[in-house]
């Protein structure tokens, strides 16, 4: 699919969101996407949304302001070496190293959209692709049915206006926003285009402003091709040229994506997991020093292993209710008592597969337990955001009037473990209805505009039970990762079907690949709780 990098809506955002900024990136990448990147920029500490920000001093802003930039980065481990001061006119200026795991996740928090992306061949060969600034669809333009000449006049005018309106603001910023790129990959040029190899080579691209400013200012005054663009029902402002393609050869020099191609045999530039590893202990106190949430480490389950606390986290009891009568308290048809638990288990998981009731016994010997065996199963069970803990919900029956609390509530929660992931091509190539891959049982579904997002929806049907899957990615056919979204999914026993959309709206590609990232050297787990004397409302009695 065709797409445009919309350089006037990027910079409109910008100037939103991140404010002026200067920023060079160094890439160390090994074969696997793995690395580090040594990020030095000067940029805004904040918007001036903070009402308390006038009491702050220049210090306290730049701890702020660093606390965002670590907590809120995408697709990092770890930072080390990380250091901040707050310059003459304002901005913070800041320098630290982030390690990833995939290079093509990390997003670093209002500092632009660059994305550098590491795709493989099956030959062995690699592709490095550089892309700046958030990718919109570009639709196809209808041409305005016998267009005159004062029409046309009339377009050419409104989009010059637009552009001298909105080019001062624009001017304003772009003197001072730059995005430098240097990566030092894993292995030798086989060519590339739009990027500079150094004489230590290592590979450079960068996005200065004021030639942005230099291009837009040659394309939208240029009567010509500004008549072209109206005839063809295109809006200049939002859209530019035509094609990624296009915009590159006007901004970095040739006309070609911005990459380059690795040939084989690829070598990891460091040892990641022993850089990692010493980083994470580091960042510990580099949080410390800023003011930042410790990140809470959470070993894998794969011993099993009894829970490590059960409690009470919070109760609900309806002893009277009447649908007929429309006396729902709580939303309830009918009178229920319901507990739930959080549960800490002895390691992370990826799923909690069951949990159930095998004793509810009240101080007054009152079995609570529901009648049914569908009904002591807590249904929808969560884990929390570390995976660390369970969250279940147990039905049990109304207690009696003359019951305080509960003797014992006890049972058992099953979870699911594993020792790592990895990441498997489905081998479909075609992005059809029908069209199937050689692993995980991969099928393409269905692919049409669905009836609830009203966007081309791609449904992929894999012969694996949801749990297994940690993420599906998608790419072009020129090894470019598609940004998609989750639209949606059904699952029964071993069959999982996630539905997808393009972020931007528009249609998939008509091919390329499919990675899905599974859970490996998985383990099923059972795990006793039991909770005594407490009241109804869950506390000691």
């Amino acid at each position: 699919m065709k797409r445009v990098l919309a350089l006037f809506a990027v910079l409109a955002v910008a100037v939103v969101v991140s404010g002026c900024y200067e920023t060079q990136t160094v890439y160390v990448v090994n074969p696997d996407g793995s690395g580090k990147a040594v990020l030095t920029a000067k940029f805004q500490g904040g918007m001036g949304f903070d009402m308390g920000a006038a009491k702050k001093t220049p210090e306290d802003k730049t701890k702020d302001a660093v606390v965002k930039l670590l907590e809120k980065s995408e697709g990092i481990e770890a930072w080390s070496n990380v250091s901040a001061t707050t310059l003459d006119d304002g901005r913070i200026d800041f320098k630290g190293t982030a390690y990833f795991k995939d290079i093509s996740k990390i997003k670093f928090h209002n500092l632009g959209d660059t994305k550098v992306t590491l795709v493989k061949a099956p030959g062995g060969d690699a592709t490095l692709t550089v892309k700046f600034g958030k990718e919109e669809e570009k639709k196809s333009a209808t041409a305005p049915a016998n267009m005159t000449e004062e029409q046309i006049v009339a377009g050419v005018k409104a989009a010059k206006m637009g552009y001298q309106q909105a080019k001062p603001m624009m001017a304003g910023i772009l003197a001072t926003m730059k995005t430098d790129v240097l990566v030092l990959a894993p292995g030798t040029v086989k060519s590339k285009s739009n990027i500079n190899q150094l004489p230590n080579g290592a590979l450079r691209v960068t996005f200065d402003g004021a030639k942005v400013l230099a291009v837009m200012d040659k394309m939208m005054l240029d009567e010509a091709w500004l008549r072209e663009q109206v005839k063809a029902g295109r809006d200049p402002m939002k859209e530019g040229p035509a094609g990624d393609n296009a915009m590159n050869k006007l901004v970095f020099g040739e006309d070609g994506p911005v990459q380059a191609v690795l040939g084989a045999p690829l070598k990891a530039r460091f040892d990641y997991a022993t850089e990692v590893a010493a980083a994470k202990t580091a960042y510990k106190a580099i949080l410390k020093k800023y003011g930042a949430a410790a990140p809470i480490p959470v070993a894998q389950a794969s011993q099993g292993g009894a829970l490590k606390k059960v409690s009470v986290a919070g109760v609900q009891l309806v002893r009277s209710a009447d649908m007929k009568k429309g006396i729902q308290p709580l939303n309830e048809h009918q009178p229920s008592y319901k507990v739930s638990l959080i549960a800490e288990l002895p390691g992370s998981a990826i799923s909690i597969s069951e949990a159930r009731i095998l004793t509810a016994i009240a101080d007054t010997g009152q079995d609570l337990r529901p009648e049914r065996d569908w009904d002591r199963k807590a249904h929808f069970p969560k884990l929390s955001k570390d995976k660390a803990s369970a969250i279940v919900n147990f039905k049990l029956e109304v207690p009696e009037e003359n019951v305080k609390g509960l003797k014992e509530l006890s049972g058992t929660i099953e979870y699911i473990s594993a020792t790592g992931t990895k990441k498997t091509d489905l081998g479909i190539k075609d992005f059809t209805a029908g069209s199937t891959g050689a692993e995980l049982g991969a099928t393409i579904k269905s692919l049409e505009v669905g009836k609830w997002t009203k966007k081309p929806t791609l449904a992929l049907k894999l012969g694996v039970p949801s749990t297994t899957v940690k993420e599906i990615e998608f790419y072009g056919a020129d090894g470019t990762r598609l940004e998609c979204e989750r639209a949606g999914s059904m699952s029964s026993g071993n069959t999982y079907t996630p539905s997808f959309t393009m972020k931007d709206g528009g249609a998939f590609p008509t091919g390329g690949r499919i990675v899905v990232e599974v859970y490996d050297n998985q383990q099923k787990f059972t795990a006793p709780f039991k909770i005594e004397n407490v009241n109804l409302l869950g506390m000691p009695m």
